[in-house]
């Protein structure tokens, strides 16, 4: 009797064992051992530089997920996102060690219609390739061409405009980016007007590169005249960080007609030797982006 009481009691627990449901198996999602920004991709900088091939099949930490994907042949899905490496690929120099390096478009969708392309930048450094700059372009641009010239990233597109239908960008835009220190930034932004005009800011004082004392004259002209007469002047470190800003008029006889500007500005107490970027824009009143940029680079002494 004891027996058949023991076995019956075995066999009750081993059913209610089978009914436990069991943890289900979580999506694998591939992730490299350590962080790109930490000690850099596993792939090490050869003396003839980044090739596209090597692009093709590297690991990226998506532009908007923040997450490390490997592609394969130029892409990755998993069920919660899409990353494609565009076709306009560019490679050269852009940090002065006379090595390859390159800047690519990587177009990310996480399952709704919009394609979020961003703008992203492979340096050698410390002996490897890291992805040390992004920066996000448009949903769905029109990517016309992507180059490097001189250490300057090159981007021409069709990018949204304030009353675009996301189906269909419309504004003309030309971007040059540069990589300062480790930091991708933004130098200059033209774009085309609806009457084919192109928006534009030329500083013609001080030049790039030039030394310029804790107050100064900016000089330099438009095509197009700002709403008002008003343009943006910020100043930054070359991180990024803003140091400075204030409005910055111009001379024109009307709006929209070219403009010329002449003005004397008294920075803040900023160290000597330290250099900035100097940045004047036009903003748009409508949404507050940047309908074009210029901005050069100098040292305060």
């Amino acid at each position: 009797m004891k027996t058949a009481i023991r076995f019956s009691t075995l066999l009750l627990l081993v059913l209610v064992a089978a009914c436990v449901p069991t943890a289900q198996k979580s999506v694998e999602v591939i992730t490299p051992p350590v962080a790109m920004a930490d000690e850099g991709m596993a792939i090490p900088a050869a003396k003839d530089g980044m090739t596209e091939q090597k692009l093709k099949n590297m690991i990226f930490i998506s532009p908007n997920n923040g997450i490390s994907v490997q592609l394969v042949d130029g892409g990755y899905a998993d069920e919660i996102m899409t990353l494609t490496l565009l076709p306009q690929i560019a490679t050269g120099d852009l940090n002065g060690d006379a090595i390859d390096d390159a800047a690519v478009l990587l177009a990310e969708n996480n399952g709704g219609s919009g394609t979020f392309v961003s703008l992203v930048v492979i340096a050698s450094r410390d002996g490897k390739f890291e992805q040390v700059g992004t920066t996000y372009i448009d949903d769905r641009p029109i990517i016309e061409s992507l180059t490097i010239q001189d250490e300057a990233i090159l981007l021409k597109a069709v990018v949204h405009s304030f009353n675009d239908a996301m189906v269909s960008p419309t504004e003309n835009v030309t971007f040059t980016y540069r990589l300062l220190e480790n930091n991708l930034l933004m130098m200059r932004r033209t774009s085309i007007t609806p009457n084919g005009v192109e928006r534009s800011i030329v500083i013609d004082s001080p030049q790039y590169g030039s030394d310029v004392p804790g107050t100064f004259r900016i000089t330099g002209s438009m095509p197009v005249a700002p709403f008002e007469n008003n343009l943006s002047l910020t100043i930054f470190d070359m991180t990024g960080v803003e140091l400075y800003r204030s409005g910055f008029m111009v001379t024109s006889e009307d709006m929209g007609t070219p403009a010329t500007f002449d003005n004397e500005i008294t920075l803040p107490a900023i160290s000597n030797g330290t250099w900035v970027k100097l940045e004047l824009a036009d903003i748009s009143m409508a949404d507050g982006s940047v309908l074009t940029m210029e901005s050069v680079l100098v040292k305060i002494k």
